[in-house]
């Protein structure tokens, strides 16, 4: 009677990790089949998206244009130095209506 129930507890303790195995694969199994749903689904969503959706392509002229056939940003020797005022005094004196005053620095 004592080999007898420890077959029993042998028996029992091998369906105890059988079941904790198949609960892993089942528990995998649902995660990624779950996972290749939700790929799919987004898949098919952007080629939907994407589907009627037109655009123009095109070179525009305006991005190649300059105003010179040989452009530097390097400044004219031939421009006058301007003189900044050295205090706040004096840019608050000096009036905004003066010309010049819309010259890019």
């Amino acid at each position: 009677m004592n080999r007898t129930m420890t077959e029993i507890n042998v028996n029992d303790h091998k369906e105890q990790q059988d079941s904790g195995l198949i609960a892993a694969i089942i528990i995998f199994s649902g995660s990624l089949l779950i996972t290749l749903a939700a790929l799919g689904a987004f898949l098919l969503y952007r080629h939907y998206l994407h589907r009627n959706v037109t655009s123009m392509n095109f070179d525009n002229p305006i991005y190649r244009k300059t105003t010179e056939d040989q452009f530097t940003l390097e400044k004219s020797q031939y421009q006058p130095a301007r003189v900044y005022p050295t205090s706040i005094g004096e840019e608050a004196q000096e009036p905004l209506t003066r010309p010049g005053t819309n010259e890019y620095v």
